[in-house]
Formats: C-alpha cells, sequence, structure tokens
C-alpha cells in the first residue's frame, strides 16, 4: 500500500471518527437541555397552582389563577427556546479542520476519479470505434465483396512546391470515401501537412491514416 493511500485512509477514518463524536454530542445535549426542560415544563403545569385543588376559591379567583399560570408556562416556553437556540454548538475550530479535512479527501480522491473516468471513456469509445469500423467493413463487403479484392495499399495527397499537400490527389483518402465512409458518421475531413487524412466522429474521437504511403496502418484518437 502506498504512503498516499495510507494517508487517504487515516484522513477518512478521522473525518468518521469526528462525525460520529458530533453525533453523540448533538444527541446528548437535545437529551439534557430538551427534554429535561420539557419535561420541567409538565410537572410546572401540574404543580403551578396546586390550592386550587382545595376548593377554598372562588370561581373568578380560579380562572385569574389559571390566566396567571399560562402567562408562566408561556414564559417559561419561551425560555426554554432562547436557551436551546443559544446552547452549545461546534466550534469555529471544529468546523474548520472538518473542513480542511474534507478538503484534503476531495484533493486525494479527484485525480483518481478522474482518471477512472477518463479510463472508462476511452474504453467506451474503443469498444464502439472497433464495432462501428467492424460493421463498416462488413456492409463494404455486401456491395463490393470480400475485403482482399477491393482493398488497396495507396499513398495519400502529393505534396506542391510551397510543403503544402494537394487537395483531391490522396489516393488513399479516394479509397476510404468509396468503401468505408458511406457506412460511418463523419462530421470532419481533413488533409493533414504530411500528405495524410484525418476524419472526426460525432462523438469526438478520430480516425488517421498512419502513414503517407500506404493505407495498412491507421491511428485511432478516442
Amino acid at each position: 500500500m502506498s504512503c498516499s493511500t495510507t494517508l487517504e485512509q487515516k484522513s477518512r477514518n478521522h473525518l468518521a471518527q469526528l462525525i460520529t463524536n458530533y453525533t453523540k454530542k448533538l444527541k446528548a445535549y437535545i437529551k439534557t437541555n430538551v427534554f429535561l426542560k420539557l419535561k420541567n415544563a409538565n410537572e410546572n403545569e401540574q404543580l403551578c397552582h396546586p390550592e386550587l385543588d382545595s376548593g377554598s376559591l372562588k370561581e373568578t379567583e380560579i380562572l385569574n389563577s389559571n390566566k396567571s399560570c399560562k402567562t408562566e408556562q408561556s414564559t417559561f416556553q419561551n425560555d426554554n427556546v432562547d436557551n436551546v437556540i443559544a446552547g452549545e454548538g461546534f466550534t469555529l475550530a471544529e468546523v474548520l479542520i472538518t473542513l480542511g479535512i474534507i478538503g484534503i479527501v476531495a484533493a486525494m480522491t479527484m485525480p483518481t476519479l478522474i482518471q477512472n473516468y477518463r479510463k472508462h471513456v476511452v474504453e467506451t469509445r474503443l469498444q464502439k470505434f472497433y464495432s462501428t469500423i467492424n460493421q463498416a467493413v462488413k456492409m463494404a463487403e455486401v456491395e463490393y465483396g470480400d475485403k482482399k479484392i477491393w482493398f488497396e495499399d495507396l499513398q495519400g495527397a502529393q505534396i506542391d512546391d510551397d510543403g503544402n499537400p494537394i487537395e483531391g490527389s490522396s489516393e488513399a483518402e479516394k479509397w476510404f470515401n468509396k468503401y468505408l465512409a458511406p457506412h460511418l458518421k463523419i462530421v470532419k475531413r481533413e488533409t493533414l501537412y504530411d500528405g495524410t487524412f484525418i476524419v472526426y466522429f460525432p462523438d469526438g474521437s478520430a480516425l488517421r491514416q498512419l502513414q503517407v504511403n500506404n493505407t495498412r496502418d491507421w491511428s485511432f484518437y478516442p
């Protein structure tokens, strides 16, 4: 196991431990500060005016006592909410440490994720091209017979005195356009400086004649 992998694993474990500790701390806080105060509120509601049970007060005094009790309960509940809101929370240091660990883990894992994604894209495009080019060859064989009959090893474009390829002079491109191009989805064609040509497909991949003096070798760019 490499050093970076070990550090990444330790960082993940530390982050998981911090989250667990914060969760336990939050649960303990809720249990201590919320449930207990709600329990006390219920007890105070029952014991707000015990003298009402004696039956010695008049109806008006009982109503006034009930109003006073409700006022005291409302005040207590408001104070309880304020205490919960202003209670203990996560410190700035804890938040910064957590964010720092998340950043470190992301910095170590993102390159791997990006590399794996690029590999997946390349593999997918290679599989797609392999299937597409084989299908194009089979369809060309349906029209022109076995590929051994119509395959030719041809030259690319000729070069003029200024070193530029002459458009339309590539026998290899003419052969490609006759046998394979009709069965491929091509979005762009281009003759390169050395006389070879390249074709581009809708997914961004490309196929290029590798050498100007033959059509045996090709390069695929996924």
